[in-house]
């Protein structure tokens, strides 16, 4: 049994409207019924359409047709039609997400490289400072023999 909070309806408007809603919605989720069962769950669905409410199989297949326009419109597709990757800032399997603000002071500072497994490794038995010692080294070496 489901607990009701009157606090969380505000008036008794909306309560009897959010309890209408959700006994149209049991009917329409229920089976069987006998004979004027599909009548009933049928019945059910206008006046809660009329009511401007879903039902839960339309909010879900509206959310689903959301998330593909949604989808579709942050893929990066080659000439094949084929998904090559996703724009910046999008996750597909986060879904939709809404747009964060980032401030000034956040841009300023740069941002850090990722580091290898074998850095990682190596930062912790020999320290930082002469890890970075020895990529500078790296980089010396590489420009050197460019030239």
């Amino acid at each position: 049994m489901v607990q009701l909070n009157p606090f969380k309806w505000g008036n008794k408007k909306k309560k009897k409207e959010k309890l209408k809603v959700e006994g149209l919605k049991k009917t329409i989720s229920g089976s069987g019924g006998g004979r004027s069962g599909s009548k009933r769950r049928t019945d059910a669905k206008k006046t809660l359409n009329k009511m401007g409410h879903l039902t839960d199989k339309q909010t879900a297949q509206k959310d689903k047709k959301d998330r593909k326009a949604y989808d579709k419109e942050h893929k990066i597709v080659n000439r094949r039609g084929r998904t090559t990757g996703y724009k910046e800032g999008y996750d597909p399997k986060k879904g939709v997400q809404k747009k964060t603000t980032t401030s000034k002071t956040k841009s300023s500072t740069a941002p850090k490289k990722k580091m290898s497994s074998i850095e990682r490794e190596n930062r912790k038995r020999f320290g930082d400072a002469h890890v970075d010692k020895l990529i500078a080294r790296q980089k010396a070496f590489r420009n050197r023999n460019k030239k």
